[in-house]
């Protein structure tokens, strides 16, 4: 498959998995923690995907795992950290960071862990939203030279 293809069907599969996430204009704050579950692994993985498009984008191979510490470390130098900043502090960055790291795998499975996982899911959505919209426009442009 070409390069750019996978990329872009890359990007909108991370779109998609976003748009799960809406919530009929409920907001987050009248939601219990088992409707949270599912929003809060689908963030992650929509975060997840468009960083790995981002570092696609910019490499000649793709980058594997889960991990959104280490995906937006290998992302974070291509314009993307610099967005963010615009909106979000930096300890706010890392904050969401973390908690979002293995969110993907963590909360899949969270019915057979007996930790309590916690998530900021006002800060999550933003997060999502600002990542997804930064790879849209990057991709978009990578895509069209």
């Amino acid at each position: 498959m070409d390069k750019k293809v996978e990329i872009k069907r890359m990007m909108m599969i991370s779109n998609e998995f976003f748009k799960l996430t809406k919530t009929s204009g409920k907001s987050a704050l009248h939601m219990n923690k088992y409707e949270l579950i599912p929003i809060t692994a689908n963030c992650a993985f929509s975060v997840e995907l468009a960083l790995k498009s981002l570092y696609y984008a910019n490499n000649s191979k793709k980058t594997h795992g889960h991990s959104i510490k280490n995906l937006y470390n290998l992302t974070k130098d291509y314009g993307l950290e610099e967005f963010l900043l615009n909106d979000f502090d930096a300890d706010e960055i890392d904050v969401i960071v973390n908690q979002l790291d293995n969110a993907f795998v963590e909360f899949r499975y969270l019915f057979e862990q007996k930790k309590v996982v916690h998530i900021n899911i006002l800060l999550l959505k933003d997060f999502t939203t600002y990542v997804n919209s930064y790879c849209v426009k990057y991709i978009n442009n990578y895509c069209s030279i």
